[in-house]
């Protein structure tokens, strides 16, 4: 059998086929989708009527494949022949001709079939066969199990794909085949994050499927437009989330080098900007994606949303997330002091005081600013103290910002020289101590504020006289195993006179 005698299409198949660049004809269905792969749709209908078709893709990427790992195991086997890559510039020895199968009846979404592959036909340069081959599958919606058979040979080899490839995804593979149509992708991905936003398990999926690479191939075909950047960076956030397994996938894949990318191309487009800070958020909750994340400028990034976005409370609060775990890093916290990073975060919690959840971040990031005496002042000249007291003034229900904001505040007291904001600091981390008497974490950094307010003079009889001994003592009563409360309460409690709790509560039963 030479190529001559390849079985000739009808005109019909003929009109239902098309070729690639290895000389390959593929059949699809009537009404233009895959018969191999039902859920891979290669052409649609357009006009009127209906009777002119718009190719959508030029050959089903699953088919390609497989047929790549068909050819593989056919070249392996091959000794005086070979076929070069179709953009090799060495003339090609022997040529690959794919005849098209049929398939009857074609397969439905979610049904089962066998049936014969295409025939693939190794024709020498001197037009003579050398070597035939076919593919028989047994298949479903959900994957192909394929064995090759060589006419010449005579033996047979297990193939599959699943072995060499990733394991499908039909959201991935959407998302994958889809290339140019802007609006059916943004389709694809926003039933991507649909479908996986809090779900581990469909996050597990999507990653193994190759999923971040989809999205970073739709990022760079789609540059410039804005909805698809913001969905691409939607996506990575929603993938990113929860285990730092799934951040560090995205991290190496090259995730926030797209997400960066996307904020610098669209940096007045609050959506996009919004999306991408909080993907970095998540991803800058693993530690080892931190140094990345700075190296690679987002830092400035997250910087130039809040100045140019001040309005907007959530991408200020996605930002301000993102460098409360950045700053957990010294060299990061010299990095975000020196780009304005202060001004920053302040500007946004003024802008903003009503809302908790960014009150909180804000709090946090000046809370482990703080902890190094150069920033405490950067801090309070930029105005930082009297934006913590107005955080635990506003939001005395709130926890967390009640525990961000004492710590913050106890850092950044000495730096204070109004001893009426002193004592209206210590009158607020008394209230959260009283309205917080079980939350650890509030007991301790109101502790640890009490312990600094302590050291002055000045301030130890006025911390008495506003009750300053009881909440110690009751904060150490209740959380007798907590090393923060124990040790700064007893601190605090020598400086104010006591030597120990047993001290104090003698006095008190003599009084």
């Amino acid at each position: 059998m030479n190529q001559s005698e390849l079985p000739e299409l009808s005109s019909e198949n003929r009109e239902a086929t098309v070729s690639t660049q290895q000389g390959e004809r593929v059949k699809y269905r009537e009404d233009g989708w895959c018969p191999f792969h039902p859920d891979i749709q290669l052409r649609e209908r357009k006009g009127i009527l209906g009777r002119k078709w718009k190719t959508i893709l030029p050959m089903c990427p699953r088919c390609q494949a497989e047929w790549e790992l068909n050819m593989g195991s056919v070249s392996s086997n091959m000794t005086s022949s070979s076929i070069s890559s179709p953009t090799s510039p060495v003339r090609q020895a022997a040529t690959t001709t794919v005849s098209p199968a049929v398939v009857s009846p074609p397969p439905t979404p979610g049904s089962s079939y066998t049936g014969v592959l295409p025939m693939a036909l190794v024709v020498g340069s001197n037009g003579t066969v050398q070597q035939e081959s076919f593919v028989s599958a047994t298949s479903n919606t959900t994957g192909t199990s394929i064995s090759m058979q060589s006419s010449t040979s005579g033996g047979s080899a297990a193939l599959d794909p699943n072995s060499r490839n990733r394991p499908s995804n039909p959201l991935v593979d959407a998302i994958r085949n889809i290339k140019k149509n802007s609006r059916r992708l943004a389709k694809a991905l926003q039933s991507l994050v649909n479908a996986c936003n809090g779900d581990a398990r469909g996050q597990k999926e999507v990653l193994e499927a190759g999923g971040v690479e989809a999205i970073l191939l739709a990022t760079k075909i789609h540059t410039q437009n804005a909805k698809i950047q913001q969905l691409t960076c939607k996506a990575l956030w929603t993938l990113s989330f929860g285990s730092n397994h799934h951040k560090r996938q995205v991290a190496q894949a090259g995730g926030i080098g797209a997400i960066l990318s996307a904020m610098q191309t669209h940096p007045k487009d609050a959506e996009v900007q919004e999306q991408a800070c909080g993907a970095l958020r998540n991803l800058s909750f693993y530690n080892p994606n931190n140094v990345q994340i700075a190296n690679s400028g987002g830092i400035l990034a997250l910087l130039a949303a809040m100045q140019h976005h001040l309005g907007e409370a959530i991408l200020q609060e996605e930002a301000c997330g993102a460098l409360r775990n950045l700053s957990f890093d010294h060299q990061n916290q010299i990095s975000i002091v020196s780009a304005g990073g202060i001004e920053a975060i302040v500007a946004s919690l003024s802008q903003h005081p009503q809302n908790a959840a960014l009150q909180e971040q804000g709090c946090g990031t000046m809370h482990n600013l703080s902890f190094r005496g150069p920033y405490q002042v950067s801090i309070a000249n930029a105005g930082g103290i009297p934006v913590v007291l107005a955080a635990l003034r506003n939001h005395p229900t709130d926890a967390t910002v009640q525990e961000q904001g004492c710590g913050a505040f106890g850092n950044l007291a000495q730096h204070e020289p109004s001893q009426s904001i002193l004592l209206s600091g210590v009158q607020l981390i008394l209230a959260a101590m009283e309205r917080h008497p079980t939350h650890a974490g509030v007991q301790a950094s109101a502790c640890g504020a009490l312990c600094q307010l302590s050291r002055p003079l000045f301030m130890r009889p006025r911390i008495r006289a506003a009750g300053g001994v009881e909440a110690l003592v009751l904060a150490q009563t209740a959380h007798p195993n907590h090393p923060a409360i124990r040790g700064h309460a007893t601190k605090a409690l020598k400086s104010l006179g006591f030597s120990n709790t047993e001290q104090w509560l003698r006095g008190s039963e003599g009084s």
